[in-house]
């Protein structure tokens, strides 16, 4: 990584293929995940044992599987996010929100990120919130999302996408824990923004 005559950041090649493969890596083990998922006999709402009195529940596995797979989607946005902004020749800041990320974009790439997000995220999406905590939280209120921040927000917010491997912690700290039921939206905006990044030339 060097700086350009103009003070812009230019990295490797050999840099960005490697951020773009991590991108793509992360994007398709997360529908990986979501397949096994599918295909196992569990579900949120389902807490008979899996195989026994002593076993784990179906809904503490659905949980944990959802857990990973939520936690990977937002690397899958981050890392897509991180490699435009290092493309554009913006230093890469070491923070995981995808809103502030998204702060940091051109306003070209922001303008393409809103389209692909209403070409793909055309209907509200489901989404299911458990509490794990003899406490109540508050319940928390309907999201209406009509932007690309706004939607990072949200997952950053109220999904906490980037602490998930901390599940746990929501227990703790009395919190809802929201999840996505069908993530198939979520892929199709990926697969946009990865064409886009595609397209994006090395300064």
């Amino acid at each position: 990584m060097t700086k350009s005559s103009k003070g812009q950041l230019k990295y490797e090649i050999s840099e960005l293929n490697m951020m773009l493969s991590i991108a793509l890596a992360f994007r398709y083990s997360t529908e990986s995940l979501e397949k096994e998922i599918l295909s196992m006999d569990i579900a949120p709402e389902d807490h008979t044992p899996i195989s026994g009195p002593n076993t784990r529940t179906k809904h503490e596995v659905w949980v944990a599987y959802k857990a990973v797979s939520h936690f990977t989607l937002h690397q899958a946005f981050e890392s897509f996010v991180k490699y435009v902004l290092a493309v554009e020749g913006v230093a890469v800041p070491k923070i995981h929100t995808l809103a502030k990320l998204y702060d940091r974009l051109s306003n070209e790439s922001k303008h393409k990120f809103q389209n692909i997000h209403d070409d793909t995220l055309l209907v509200p999406q489901k989404a299911i919130a458990f509490m794990y905590s003899n406490v109540k939280p508050p319940t928390p209120k309907p999201a209406h999302i009509s932007t690309v921040r706004q939607q990072f927000e949200f997952m950053d917010q109220r999904m906490r996408l980037h602490l998930r491997r901390y599940q746990a912690d929501d227990i703790r700290k009395k919190q809802f824990t929201t999840y996505y039921t069908d993530l198939g939206p979520y892929f199709a905006m990926l697969d946009g923004i990865s064409k886009y990044a595609h397209t994006l030339k090395f300064s």
